[in-house]
């Protein structure tokens, strides 16, 4: 049976402490740099301003995502993989830094949220989505294309997932659903 060991943590301060060429597999779950943006949020059914902290304040989002992708790649092993969730806010510059750092670009998965938060200001589409990058250092990573099939009920996967948000379980202001993680 395979090990799992789950990080909650700075990436920056936790992945110069691994080993080369040890990890499997990585989701991260990186800021979208939304905070103090003047974006709102729903909270409890109340609209409050989006802050998640400190930590979702970035002067230059794309130095600190090619510095942690980066990381990243350092720690991955050859056929490993690489899951990177965000929104529209993040996800040009995580596509760039794949890029910029030679990774393959495996899949996009995109997570719909059919019970997703409302819009509280009517000036824009409702966000129910968030994408799912998925990576590896080269065209030979590995991929349990039978268990994915046994996941989805016997039938081909599709990069297309439609998974309820969940109530937080955590304080942890961008906590993802387990099922989200265990892929549907």
């Amino acid at each position: 049976m395979p090990t799992i060991r789950l990080i909650h943590g700075d990436a920056l301060e936790w992945l110069p402490r691994l080993e080369a060429s040890s990890v499997d597999v990585i989701f991260a779950d990186p800021p979208y740099n939304l905070s103090g943006s003047g974006f709102l949020t729903c909270r409890s059914g109340r609209p409050e301003k989006c802050d998640k902290g400190a930590w979702d304040q970035l002067d230059d989002l794309h130095a600190f995502n090619r510095q942690w992708i980066a990381e990243c790649v350092r720690v991955l092993k050859d056929e490993g993989t690489l899951w990177i969730s965000g929104t529209l806010h993040n996800h040009p510059s995580i596509g760039i830094a794949l890029k910029e750092l030679g990774l393959w670009i495996i899949n996009d998965i995109i997570w719909y949220k059919p019970n997703a938060t409302p819009l509280l200001r009517p000036r824009r589409l409702a966000p129910a989505t968030e994408l799912i990058w998925v990576a590896s250092k080269s065209k030979q990573y590995y991929f349990d294309y039978e268990m994915a099939k046994r996941l989805n009920g016997g039938k081909q996967m599709r990069n297309l997932w439609v998974i309820p948000a969940e109530k937080h379980r955590t304080e942890y202001p961008a906590e993802k659903p387990e099922t989200l993680l265990r892929g549907r």
